[in-house]
């Protein structure tokens, strides 16, 4: 009887040698099998980062979304709002599950929702109300063609 490497799982494994005179020699042996190839995505400081664990090392990733491959970094740069996917690949070409991250717009405006900026067309003065929940902010204005 032969079994093809291919064909064994994780396990204990016997096996038997009988040479031409009778002589046996039994051994034992173990096959391992790594843990399962896991991906996270987490999105800080304008980069989505991939935090890969389980599997072999080695890992490869790749970043893709609606227009095509992106990056195979574990770092990926964006503000571009979208469904951005991953999937890594270790060193026995294991993948993971294909993992999505959707990148929310990354609007100003809802950071600054009680400010109050009146009138509105301004003739000679214009009057901002921070509510008192911004104490250092700057603002500078400019006309048309951009002085101060």
């Amino acid at each position: 009887m032969s079994v093809m490497s291919n064909q064994l799982c994780e396990g204990f494994y016997s096996y038997q040698i009988i040479d031409d005179i009778g002589c046996k020699y039994i051994d034992t042996f173990e096959i391992l099998q790594p843990s399962i190839l896991n991906l996270q995505i987490q999105y800080l400081n304008n980069a989505l980062e991939a935090n890969i664990s389980g599997g072999t090392p080695p890992y490869a990733l790749q970043w893709w979304n609606s227009t095509g491959n992106l990056s195979n970094s574990q770092q990926f740069f964006t503000t571009n709002p979208g469904t951005y996917f991953a999937i890594a690949y270790d060193a026995n070409n294991c993948h993971s599950d294909t993992v999505s991250y959707k990148l929310q717009d990354l609007s100003i405006i809802d950071q600054f929702s009680d400010i109050y900026v009146y009138p509105n067309p301004v003739s000679s003065t214009l009057h901002i109300d921070l509510n008192n929940q911004y104490k250092n902010i700057t603002c500078y204005f400019t006309d048309i063609l951009s002085k101060k």
